[in-house]
C-alpha cells in the first residue's frame, strides 16, 4: 500500500490528522477491504471501549478511479498514529535485545490485544515486528495492518498472503493453507523465525 497523510474535517469544521491507505496494485483491493472488515468487526466487539487504544482507529473505506491510470483502488482511512515505533525499528536500536522489563510489557500488551481479536473471531496473522507498535515512555501498544487477517478460518477462509520478506516467521498451518487460529498469532508473536532475534524474545 501507499501511505497518504491526510486531514478529516468533522460538521463541526474540526479537523483531525489521518493517513489514506491506498493499494499500490488493484489485485490487492481485496486486501485493503479485509482490512476494514476486520477493523469493523473488532469495533463493534462489546468491549471495544476499553481496548481501543491497541488498534487503529478506522474512518473510511472506499474504492475510486485513479485519475492517471483509471484503475479501480481500494482506499482505508485510518486515525494517525504518533510517537510510536514498530519493533523492527527497536531491533535496529538495541541489536542485542531490550531490557528483560521492557520485553515483558511489551509481550503482555501484545497478549491482551491478540486476546480481544480471538475472543472476537479474527486471527491477525501477520504478527510481524513491522506492525507491533510500541510508545516507550508510556507502555503503550497498537498492532496494526490487519489486511491480512482471517476473519471465518472455520469456514474454510485461510491466510491471504504474506509478508515475503518474513516467510520463515509463518507456522506450518499458513504455508500449508490449513485452518489458521490464536496459535498462529502467539507463535508468530513469540517466535518467529528461530535463526534470527526477535524483538520481543
Amino acid at each position: 500500500c501507499n501511505i497518504y497523510d491526510c486531514t478529516i474535517t468533522n460538521a463541526g469544521g474540526d479537523e483531525n490528522y489521518a493517513v489514506a491507505k491506498v493499494a499500490r496494485d488493484p489485485k490487492n483491493n481485496d486486501l485493503v477491504s479485509n482490512e476494514a472488515k476486520a477493523l469493523r468487526q473488532l469495533a463493534a466487539g462489546s468491549e471495544f471501549a476499553k481496548y481501543a487504544p491497541y488498534f487503529p482507529e478506522l474512518h473510511d473505506s472506499f474504492s475510486f478511479k485513479d485519475g492517471v491510470t483509471l484503475a479501480i483502488r481500494q482506499a482505508n482511512v485510518l486515525g494517525k498514529l504518533a510517537g510510536l515505533y514498530s519493533l523492527e525499528e527497536v531491533k535496529q536500536s538495541y541489536p542485542e535485545g531490550v531490557d528483560p522489563k521492557d520485553m515483558a510489557w511489551i509481550w503482555r500488551r501484545l497478549l491482551v490485544a491478540l486476546g480481544y481479536a480471538h475472543k472476537n473471531g479474527i486471527i491477525h496473522a501477520a504478527v510481524l515486528p513491522e506492525n507491533v507498535l510500541v510508545q516507550p515512555e508510556q507502555h503503550g501498544l497498537v498492532l496494526v495492518d490487519w489486511k491480512y487477517s482471517v476473519i471465518h478460518p472455520e469456514e474454510g477462509e485461510r491466510v491471504r498472503a504474506i509478508v515475503t520478506k518474513y516467510k520463515d516467521w509463518y507456522p506450518e498451518e499458513v504455508t500449508n493453507r490449513k485452518e489458521p487460529g490464536p496459535g498462529t498469532d502467539v507463535y508468530m508473536g513469540a517466535c518467529g523465525n528461530p535463526n534470527q532475534v526477535h524483538s520481543v524474545r
